[in-house]
């Protein structure tokens, strides 16, 4: 209750502030657009302005340099959010951005997540954290542009459907989700139509799912149940091999390949390494994804991988970077990876343990050449 009376208390003195700046542009499409890192360069004077000036009005003002920068998860460096840092000029003008890392304790009973000034706006990239900075407000941004909402209610209500592109799910599945293993994590938004089973022990969904999700096991989890999926999506195979750039043979095996705009491949291909680029590689057959043994280092990249077939991930403790679409199946075998990007497909089915399949946003470019 006292944490509902917080809540409350927040947003009463939030909404008179941030009615001018909602009214003035829509910052629902300018976030589907630019994406949130993008709404908060533009607004972060504004939000710092606002900040300061509500601890200024209810006598807690602060003496320190302030601004605001955009929270960024350090786990796939997506934009999550906005937090304002406070300190001395020098090391405020360091701070690029806040990263969150996430933990959790005893099976999940507690939930940690810790905010750490860092000098890069891209985590993956290699961050310092600034030291003599302190966070001293954490900002929500709401996809949706901030269309009003009712207050936090103590009652426990079944959620409403989500309605997003493919490209804004984890998964965004047309017949079926299937794990059979232990201590794996699907980290973003799931939508399935069709059957979604997790057996296994300690699973975990974390995101909204669309869907009706069955769990068979020792603390297994499935985020935050909604109603409404929506139907698989089938790519345009004719456009897409139509704006081939590049066409090779099948049985290609590519590592340091470059990839700008189409490679399209007649038959198989296979993924054993970085993908320099930005594009989509389109095979006619199956795509098997897996690095040589004893190769460390990041498989695939900036670009989406689209099999008409199957995809296939085999291989233990392997990063993978990439999107992954087309009418397949996407067959998960190995443990211990970690996959960032998302996956529109028929179907899903992960066999192994400690594998973690993480969100990544696409860039515009790359959704419009795969998507439109």
């Amino acid at each position: 209750m006292r944490r509902r009376n917080l809540m409350v208390i927040i947003c009463m003195l939030l909404i008179p502030a941030l009615g001018g700046l909602a009214l003035a542009v829509d910052v629902g499409a300018l976030i589907k657009v630019f994406g949130i890192g993008y709404v908060v360069h533009m607004f972060g004077d504004q939000l710092n302005s606002l900040i300061n000036t509500l601890t200024f009005n209810h006598g807690l003002e602060g003496q320190q340099s302030t601004k605001v920068v955009p929270i960024v998860s350090m786990g796939s460096g997506v934009h999550i959010g906005a937090a304002q840092v406070a300190g001395d000029p020098s090391v405020v003008e360091q701070v690029a951005a806040v990263g969150q890392l996430e933990g959790t304790f005893i099976d999940g009973a507690f939930r940690a997540k810790a905010l750490v000034p860092i000098d890069n706006v891209n985590p993956l990239a290699g961050v310092k954290r600034v030291f003599g900075v302190g966070i001293s407000a954490v900002i929500d941004i709401r996809a949706d542009g901030g269309a009003p909402v009712p207050l936090p209610s103590d009652k426990t209500e079944e959620p409403a459907a989500i309605k997003g592109k493919p490209w804004e799910y984890v998964l965004y599945l047309g017949k079926e989700l299937k794990i059979d293993g232990n201590n794996n994590l699907v980290k973003g938004d799931i939508n399935c139509p069709g059957e979604m089973a997790v057996t296994g022990n300690n699973n975990k969904l974390d995101g909204k799912v669309t869907g009706s999700p069955k769990l068979k096991g020792a603390s297994n989890r499935a985020g935050v149940k909604v109603s409404g999926a929506q139907p698989g999506y089938t790519l345009n195979w004719t456009k897409l091999k139509g704006k081939a750039k590049r066409t090779v043979k099948g049985g290609a095996k590519l590592a340091n390949t470059t990839v700008n705009g189409v490679l399209y491949v007649k038959g198989d291909a296979t993924i054993t390494g970085a993908l320099k680029g930005s594009g989509a590689v389109v095979a006619e057959g199956k795509i098997t994804i897996q690095a040589p043994k004893g190769r460390k280092g990041t498989i695939g990249g900036n670009v989406f991988l689209i099999a008409k077939e199957k995809m296939v991930i085999t291989g233990n403790n392997q990063r993978i970077e990439g999107f992954f679409a087309g009418p397949m199946t996407v067959q998960i075998q190995g443990n211990s990876n970690k996959i960032y990007g998302l996956m529109v497909a028929d179907a899903v089915r992960l066999q192994g343990n400690s594998n973690e399949l993480l969100y990544r946003e696409p860039d515009q470019k790359l959704i419009e050449l795969v998507f439109q």
